[in-house]
């Protein structure tokens, strides 16, 4: 209590309360076919249908403690948002293939992909507070009359919305195709148009009515191989690709939303398109009882869309508006190998070692929102090593260490070089009358935070009891959870852009008894001769 009113600079208490219905209805269906006596074309055509109704309403009693300042009043709100929403979906993806030879060496894939996607939100906002005997925080759930509950309308904020897109997306690609015994290899270059219409009716108070549509086309080009051999448990694969996509609609209105006194958010009619630039493959294979995988991502994103905010230090108000910006992009490759240690296999080690980089570009400030860029390096190696003496005992040792490195030019940002490692002990043992026993200790560290309180030691200890009954269909199990009660319910974490600091209103250490029963009915067998 003390040391928050110390350093905190507000506090919010709040109690919600939500009473609704959900409607949810999906429908697929496929259509295929192949003309008589034809090995070269094939025609299918999936089918879906979507719709959703839903209403709910919701109760806040929130209060917001500027502690940091003693002229700012506390700030109680009691907010009524009775909201609707209904959405219509349905989509058909006609797709024709021709083959060019009796082997589909060289194929050519006709495609078109139709999206008919419509929405309605009615989302009106009351102030309860408004009225003399209900700013207190009594009475979450309770309505006043019709007559004063109009009167509590917060015109600015409530809003309602319609939204209709007719998405087209033609497809043209090519594979060429390389299948024997044991191998198949398939090399392919694929070309999607998203053609999209989109309408928008809105209306937001005193702030905003209008109609808005927009016609978008985009080109997204893709290259992908891929090989497999089964013999040989070997697969590589390997993907080019770019994708684009365009602001939502609503980001695109010069509103303002203050319906949360921390949080006040804005429009940005100048956003533009955001394109992504993607690279990855994968190689795994085995050398004998050995398996060995290899991979690798790279991604650019051009025009992402930040929430640029500028920071009140005095309240803690955030006002944060989406803005476009560029240099963000990020690389990671890893590898892994597990391999016995005996001919019999009871003893094996599984290691992986992973790089990350990324470079993390935003907008923050305290006064005006400016340029922010942090890069991180994250380098983790895994090790584990496990016993099996006999099919119903298993035993394993594990230990993991992840170093990360952030670094920035923003003013006032600490470089940060911390440690994360595990390391622990795990069993699994079958016990007389159909019982099983499963434990794992481990002990989780944290190094290198320049706040003590990230510096960290959890020694965690689970354990679960398994009972088989009636043949296996059902079972009862005892799980306890940190028996130690070593568990903190804070989480602190360091992101690309700050500190995140979150308190867990939960038991960390507690033990749950749950049943299972499995209803299946096996299928009958077919006679042997029979297809």
């Amino acid at each position: 209590g003390a040391l928050l009113r110390r350093y905190a600079i507000n506090r919010t208490i709040s109690r919600t309360k939500g009473i609704g219905h959900w409607l949810d209805t999906n429908h697929y269906g496929y259509l295929s076919a192949s003309p008589a006596h034809n090995d070269f074309i094939d025609l299918w055509m999936p089918v879906s249908f979507r719709f959703t109704d839903r209403k709910e309403d919701s109760y806040e009693h929130s209060l917001v403690q500027y502690v940091a300042t003693q002229s700012q009043p506390d700030d109680f709100r009691n907010r009524y948002q009775p909201t609707k929403r209904r959405t219509t979906n349905f989509s058909a993806s006609p797709q024709l293939m021709f083959a060019f030879d009796e082997k589909h060496r060289h194929n050519l894939e006709l495609a078109w992909h139709y999206n008919y996607d419509y929405s309605h939100n009615n989302m009106p906002l009351y102030l309860l507070n408004k009225l003399n005997d209900w700013n207190t925080p009594e009475r979450l759930g309770s309505l006043p009359s019709m007559d004063e509950l109009f009167t509590t309308l917060d015109a600015y904020n409530s809003s309602e919305q319609c939204n209709t897109t007719h998405t087209n997306k033609p497809r043209i690609a090519y594979r060429l195709n390389k299948n024997s015994e044991d191998a198949y290899s398939q090399l392919s270059f694929r070309l999607e148009m998203p053609m999209g219409h989109e309408r928008m009716q809105y209306q937001r108070g005193v702030q905003v009515d209008t109609l808005m549509t927009r016609n978008t086309t985009f080109f997204e080009p893709s290259i992908m191989f891929f090989h497999s051999n089964w013999k040989r448990n070997r697969n590589i694969y390997a993907n080019l690709s770019m994708g684009t996509s365009a602001p939502s609609m609503t980001s695109l209105l010069n509103i303002r939303d203050d319906s949360n006194p921390l949080l006040i958010t804005l429009g940005n009619p100048n956003l533009k398109n955001t394109r992504n630039y993607g690279l990855n493959g994968s190689y795994n294979d085995k050398f004998g009882k050995t398996l060995f995988n290899v991979s690798a991502n790279a991604s650019i994103t051009e025009n992402a869309v930040a929430s640029g905010f500028v920071y009140d230090r005095s309240t803690g108000v955030r006002t944060v508006t989406p803005e476009n910006i560029n240099g963000n992009w990020s690389a990671n490759a890893s590898s892994g190998v597990d391999f016995p240690l005996d001919k019999k296999d009871r003893w094996r080690i599984k290691e992986s070692v992973s790089y990350n980089h990324n470079n993390s570009v935003d907008l923050s400030g305290t006064t005006v929102a400016t340029r922010s860029v942090v890069v991180s390096n994250f380098v983790t190696e895994d090790l584990g090593l496990t016993w099996k003496p006999s099919s119903k005992m298993e035993y394993g040792l594990s230990g993991k260490l992840n170093y990360q490195h952030s670094g920035s030019e923003r003013e006032n940002f600490q470089d940060i070089n911390a440690f994360t490692y595990q390391y622990g002990a795990s069993a699994q043992v079958e016990l007389p009358w159909s019982l099983q026993l499963s434990t794992d200790l481990t002990m989780y560290s944290r190094r290198g935070y320049s706040e003590p309180s990230m510096n960290t030691d959890e020694l965690v200890w689970n354990a679960r009891l398994a009972k088989r009954m009636m043949k296996g269909n059902m079972t009862i199990i005892f799980d306890g959870f940190d028996l130690l009660g070593n568990l903190s319910n804070v989480r602190r974490t360091i992101n690309a852009q700050g500190r995140t600091e979150t308190f867990y209103n939960v038991i960390p250490s507690y033990g749950l008894l749950h049943i299972t029963y499995r209803l299946n009915k096996e299928p009958k067998k077919k006679n042997p001769g029979s297809q």
